[in-house]
């Protein structure tokens, strides 16, 4: 064969007999029985060891012929995947014989009819990984036999065999020939596994043998035969190219295996794998890449397991921590890990001891800022008031020195929200000191309408407001503070203790007196109508801007529930 980089094999048929085979031979069991001849297990008594002996049953037509042949040829391929024959020669009644070594173990055969009935059984002693790494070791040696120039011509899983320690053979290789060598009984084959070339006596090739190897690696990937087992109909198949890919007969077979099975099957040989060693690699890449994913899974699976034994600890800051390093890591080993994807939800469903670090800078920083806009909007909306100021005159100032007082305390409030505003870190003393002088301004307001009319709102916005901006214990001292800017007034009010009262009760209704400003019909309508506007438009803004960091914070929220829902279906995200 061109290209070759061994002694090609030379087959001489002439042979002579050799003396005292009765005492050398002693049969124990019949191995075999075929056509031509049989194989028994012997022992040697010479060397001391068990042999297999395979003795010619008839010497009729081109049979001796064709057992010398085998002989020479199995004798010559000194692999150790191929039987050694350790002698050749005639027994008493003239009849050939060889002696090989003897082989144990099971047939690829009898293992696939075990993996497909007894899975639990033999799963893991026929695993898909060690089959594919002894069809590996078929592979190199026909592969070496092709490189000797010769063809088996009839591989199939009845021909392998699978010792106990590992061993793979390659046996009968009672119709193998030499490379080009074309004879009468060229067509002798197992339908089911032989090539197309083969079965229509056309020329054959390494390829040929390598057609049957596909067919041995569609048995191993789908545990069925790939042609029918009739041989009429097999061979039909096998001409008409007529064969499915593995994943049609096994859904979850891997794509690449397939792939390397169906080129193996080609019909044409220019279109199959150039030899048996390039399929012997194809499926060692596969086996490879296996291995380097099965390592991976085991280190997932010891990230997994660690984050777990954190779970399953006292969950404390850094536990959680080493939990969550410990998720990513197996994540990224392996994404569909499920201890990790188990993990990472029993993490998200146990309750927080405290919140890490950087989670509180974080949430500093997002209320710094808020308070710092908030602090700018509301030292703006102070300063507006001055813009009351026309209408004020319009009605006509009865007490300046209650205006006076009421804009004092704007200003002041105003000058403090806006330096907040600019501040870093906001302090909540000065959040809290905005908040009083705010409020109590618009307590003076009494002297406009009295206790009831326009304050209360005005205290009510300004209040909720603060109670939004400010942490859970200032939100109470702002409330209470609202709720005693609104009575304390009233008190005043009722208790007559400002003097003359605002308010006058009679069967006509209530009459409103203002102790700053002349209530004539027009500047008094005007001004409650303002006053009114203001305040909603104040309230709403006011609240608008946290009701949109509530909605940025639950879609953030939803987001996360699906991106959790997405890695796997063990993730459930509590609600």
């Amino acid at each position: 064969m061109a290209g070759a980089s061994e002694d090609p094999v030379v087959v001489d048929s002439s042979f002579g007999p050799a003396p005292e085979f009765l005492r050398r031979y002693d049969e124990s069991e019949l191995l075999g029985e075929g056509g031509m001849g049989t194989v028994a297990s012997c022992l040697d008594r010479q060397i001391g060891r068990h042999v297999a002996l395979k003795r010619l049953r008839s010497q009729e037509g081109e049979n001796a012929r064709r057992f010398v042949r085998e002989a020479r040829i199995q004798g010559q391929l000194e692999h150790p995947s191929v039987p050694p024959v350790y002698e050749l020669d005639v027994d008493p009644d003239g009849a050939p014989f060889f002696t090989m070594k003897r082989v144990r173990g099971v047939t690829l055969k009898e293992a696939l009819r075990r993996l497909k009935w007894y899975p639990e059984r033999y799963g893991e002693s026929y695993s898909l990984r060690r089959l594919l790494g002894a069809f590996g070791r078929v592979c190199l040696a026909v592969d070496y036999a092709h490189r000797r120039g010769v063809l088996h011509r009839d591989l199939k899983p009845a021909n392998i065999m699978l010792g106990d320690y590992g061993e793979v053979t390659v046996i009968d290789w009672g119709i193998a020939r030499l490379v080009g060598d074309v004879e009468s009984d060229t067509v002798l084959c197992t339908p089911g596994y032989a090539s197309p070339e083969q079965i229509a006596g056309r020329e054959l090739s390494p390829a040929s043998d390598v057609y049957a190897l596909g067919a041995i690696l569609f048995e191993i990937l789908t545990l069925e035969r790939l042609h029918p087992a009739d041989a009429n109909a097999a061979e039909d198949a096998t001409l008409a190219g007529q064969l499915d890919a593995p994943s049609a007969r096994k859904p979850d077979a891997d794509p690449e295996l397939d792939a390397i099975c169906l080129r193996a099957l080609a019909l044409e040989p220019a279109d199959r794998f150039s030899s048996a060693r390039e399929l012997y690699e194809a499926v060692e890449s596969h086996l490879d890449g296996q291995r380097d994913a099965e390592r991976r899974r085991a280190l997932a699976d010891e990230h997994a397991q660690h984050a777990m034994t954190q779970i399953r600890s006292e969950l404390t800051l850094d536990a959680r921590k080493t939990a969550l390093g410990e998720i990513g890591r197996a994540l990224t080993l392996d994404p569909g890990n499920a201890v990790a994807l188990e993990a990472l939800a029993a993490l998200t469903a146990a309750p927080l001891g405290g919140l890490p670090p950087e989670v509180e800078d974080s949430l500093a920083r997002t209320r710094h800022e808020q308070t710092r806009w908030a602090a700018n909007v509301a030292g703006a909306s102070y300063l507006t008031l001055f813009l009351y100021l026309p209408l004020f005159f319009w009605a006509g100032i009865l007490n300046g020195a209650a205006l006076v007082v009421f804009y004092v305390l704007v200003v002041g409030a105003a000058a403090i929200t806006l330096a907040v505003g600019r501040a870093q870190r906001p302090h909540v003393g000065a959040v809290l000191l905005a908040m009083l002088l705010s409020n109590a301004a618009f307590a003076t307001t009494t002297v406009l309408f009295g206790p009831l009319v326009l304050m209360p709102g005005l205290v009510a916005v300004n209040t909720t407001a603060y109670a939004l901006l400010l942490d859970k214990p200032w939100r109470t001292v702002t409330i209470v503070g609202g709720i005693a800017f609104v009575l304390v007034p009233a008190l005043v009010e009722a208790f007559g203790i400002a003097g003359t009262p605002h308010y006058a009760f009679g069967p006509q209704g209530m009459t409103v007196a203002s102790g700053a400003i002349a209530l004539t019909r027009a500047p008094a309508l005007v001004l409650l109508l303002v006053g009114s506007v203001a305040t909603v438009i104040t309230g709403a803004f006011a609240t608008s801007r946290m009701r949109d960091a509530l909605g940025q914070a639950e879609l953030r929220l939803a987001l996360s529930a699906w991106h959790l829902r997405e890695l796997g279906p063990r993730i459930h995200p509590p609600h």
